[in-house]
């Protein structure tokens, strides 16, 4: 008889941490984007018993009960499930390895999104092509429903990437307009949270929510004051009418600017009069 082996998660787990990029979409004048999701499923096929019912038919039907204790402790999975300390770090490592030869020639991964990026439609199809051959050479399958093929534009991870640049996602900054005034340090968290993920697209971020940040502070007394009031106002405005990221071109010359005040201190890259992504 054929058993599947688990171990036992965190208890038993040397962690194994992995140094995660920051997300960035490389190159210039790029025309052709194609985004695919790797299939998330646990398993090839589902499985017939819940753990618990697995052991439970284990110790009834064929374990003796002075092997009981031993085999329980060595038992593995044979292929990795959720919430496991290495799982994030060990998938990242696959990938990279997988795709190790066109990782920042014409593709970018974070975990299972893939990116792929062209100048010209013939040799985004090459690219394209390449990747699910090596995809496919690995037992590695995308999701077909969630893939955008050979698009001027496509939306990844809150981003909207194209050949003018990196935008903002409309939905996500939908959701910042409507948010009602917080009541709360709570509601105060969640929605500096939500806007920090875009603070590089709003001029002086820092300085703009320093009178959020006073009602996070440990011990501070929840009070909605006008400069509060204003600071949310002006924060959704800006980030409605956000600026456009320019995908950096490395054969002109970039320059760097930054500033500080008692709030907060900033820099921007930039190429020309644009941003750069």
């Amino acid at each position: 008889m054929k058993f599947e082996q688990l171990f036992s998660f965190h208890g038993v787990s040397e962690e194994r941490k992995f140094s995660l990029a920051t997300l960035s979409f490389q190159g210039h004048a790029m025309y052709w984007w194609t985004y695919l999701e790797k299939e998330r499923r646990l398993h090839h096929e589902p499985p017939k018993q819940y753990w618990n019912e697995l052991c439970s038919a284990l110790r009834r039907r064929h374990i003796p009960p002075y092997y009981d204790c031993e085999l329980m402790d060595k038992l593995q999975r044979l292929k990795q499930g959720y919430g496991l300390t290495n799982a994030p770090s060990t998938f990242m490592r696959l990938m990279n390895h997988v795709l190790r030869d066109c990782i920042g020639k014409f593709v970018v991964v974070y975990f299972d999104n893939i990116l792929i990026f062209s100048k010209s439609l013939d040799e985004h199809l090459g690219h394209l092509r390449k990747v699910l051959i090596i995809l496919r050479d690995n037992h590695l399958y995308a999701n077909l429903e969630k893939c955008t093929f050979c698009k001027e534009n496509v939306n990844i991870l809150g981003f909207i990437v194209g050949k003018g640049g990196v935008q903002v996602d409309p939905e996500k900054i939908k959701a910042i307009q409507d948010w009602s005034t917080p009541k709360s340090v709570g509601d105060v968290r969640i929605f500096h949270g939500l806007a920090s993920f875009y603070r590089r697209f709003v001029k002086d971020f820092s300085t703009l929510t320093s009178p959020l940040n006073e009602l996070v502070k440990k011990d501070a007394p929840f009070i909605w004051g006008e400069a509060q009031e204003k600071a949310f106002n002006d924060l959704k405005e800006k980030l409605t009418n956000a600026l456009i990221l320019t995908l950096p071109n490395f054969a002109q010359t970039f320059e760097l600017e930054y500033d500080a005040s008692s709030f907060g201190i900033g820099a921007v890259l930039l190429q020309g009069d644009h941003l750069i992504a």
